[in-house]
């Protein structure tokens, strides 16, 4: 009988999100009913690093990649290498062993399966040595400056490898690591190396439709999806202002956090569906984030490894497109590890393919994003005029809607937000600027309502006056 109902249930929910699963061929974003919605590419492939095209030997295992000033460190990982490359992809130079000081002369000269990569705001590269259990930090020419070796119980338990995965480093020295088989969160260590705390444990999500799925699944099905076990983050990635993000690559976890100093998630999901890929009830179709990249407006771009696709956001939240696919053809992926921006642009490293794909925003990229950062400066005029472009190429971008009607709030045309608004079922704020065209009608009105009633009084006040008068006369001819 349980099972009955519970079948009951996933038809009803499969029938409410009909047509969500059906994901558009190219570049989409998802409407107001969480359709997707073919849209304009916003990306396109422009070029490809590989190691023939550095002069060099072919990557093996990419595992991460960082950029600075334009430069390209990959994490070269069957290698057991950097590879760093400059703003025009030419060769710049190899890490492929450190340069060792008395002082760390008994300690391993080259890499073992590294896994992550940092640079800190002087060009120091931080490397997450994994099978060497340790993190290391190196200057631009290779010479080892510091290494932190195991820490202690209090972050991985006696008999247990000590495997960090993905690092991150902040202005003031700090290193943020996460580490294979840890659950408590994300270790952050002072300058010295000396272990202070776990930052935002994972937590275990239960979600209704995997319960249901669950239910009716076979044995076969059950045995490939997630347990509800402890999660570990999978990456992690610091933005201009400090926050941290997190990854989280299990579909019992949150996909995407932003951390503050606290470990609270402030990360805004305002979008029509939350960021965390593709919207599907499926657990087995769900969408699985290994990186992300956060641009300096607050935007961010997420990669998608299951199905080799890449999300970009707004600040909010909002899905402006979801673009790519797994395969072997140019452009697409099929094992994607880390992604970046260069200026406008979104690498992807791929350590399945060995390469590291570039994509270069098109018109309608570019228009959205000039919206975008026009209107967060208060430039609102050169944000409606590129809102107004963004529509040319497509009329049905509720975003852009959206946003002509906060530019139309903040010049107090009330009336004109609630018609951008109503286009976009923008709810939330169709509220706020009905409120505010309400409070506006009232205060032009009120004096208008207030003579009214004044003139409306005097004239009572004279009536009562003349009649009082002639009453006053008839007695007086009596």
């Amino acid at each position: 009988m349980r099972k009955r109902i519970a079948v009951f249930l996933v038809l009803i929910i499969m029938f409410a999100a009909a047509g969500t699963t059906a994901y558009a061929s190219g570049c989409y974003t998802y409407n107001y009913w969480k359709e997707a919605v073919e849209t304009p590419d916003g990306f396109k492939m422009e070029d490809i690093i590989t190691g023939e095209s550095l002069g060099i030997s072919s990557f093996s295992q990419i595992s991460d990649m960082f950029i600075q000033n334009g430069n390209i460190y990959i994490l070269d990982s069957g290698n057991n290498r950097i590879v760093v490359a400059d703003q025009n992809n030419r060769l710049k130079t190899v890490i492929d062993s450190m340069v060792m000081p008395e002082e760390w002369a008994d300690q391993p000269q080259s890499f073992d399966r590294p896994k992550g990569i940092c640079l800190d705001e002087q060009g120091n590269i931080y490397v997450a040595d994994t099978r060497n259990q340790r993190i290391v930090k190196l200057n631009e020419k290779g010479v080892l400056e510091n290494v932190w070796g195991r820490p202690g119980e209090q972050v991985v338990d006696e008999g247990q490898d000590y495997l960090p995965s993905k690092i991150a480093v902040d202005p003031s020295g700090r290193i943020y690591a996460a580490i294979s088989g840890v659950y408590q969160g994300v270790a952050e260590f002072d300058e010295s190396g000396i272990f202070r705390a776990f930052i935002g444990a994972p937590k275990v999500k239960f979600n209704i439709a995997t319960y249901l799925w669950k239910q009716v699944s076979t044995k076969e099905q059950l045995e490939r999806m997630e347990k509800f076990i402890p999660t570990e983050f999978s990456n992690i990635v610091l933005d201009d202002e400090g926050f941290l993000y997190t990854v989280c690559s299990t579909t019992n976890g949150i996909p995407l956090q932003r951390l503050n100093a606290k470990g609270i998630d402030v990360l805004k999901r305002l979008g029509h569906i939350p960021p965390s890929g593709d919207f599907n009830i499926n657990p087995n179709e769900a969408s699985v984030f290994v990186d992300v990249a956060v641009d300096k407006e607050g935007g961010y771009s997420a990669v998608d490894s299951s199905k080799g696709r890449i999300f970009t956001y707004d600040s909010d939240g909002n899905l402006l497109f979801a673009f790519g696919r797994r395969g072997l053809n140019r452009g697409d992926l099929e094992t994607p590890v880390a992604i970046a921006y260069r200026d406008n642009k979104i690498l992807v490293a791929d350590s399945s393919l060995n390469c590291v794909n570039i994509y270069a925003p098109t018109e309608y990229g570019l228009s959205i994003r000039e919206a975008i950062v026009h209107h967060s400066h208060g430039r609102y005029d050169e944000a409606g005029s590129a809102w107004l472009r963004v529509i040319e190429y497509n009329g049905m971008f509720d975003l852009a809607y959206s946003g002509l009607g906060k530019i139309e709030m903040v010049k107090k045309d009330y009336e004109a937000a609630l018609q951008y608004f109503k286009i976009a079922n923008n709810k939330e704020y169709y509220s706020k600027a009905y409120d505010r065209y309400r409070m506006q009608q009232i205060k032009v009105q009120f004096p208008v309502v207030m003579s009214i009633i004044a003139a409306v009084i005097a004239v009572g006040v004279i009536c009562l006056l003349i009649y009082k008068r002639k009453r006053r006369g008839k007695r007086v001819e009596q």
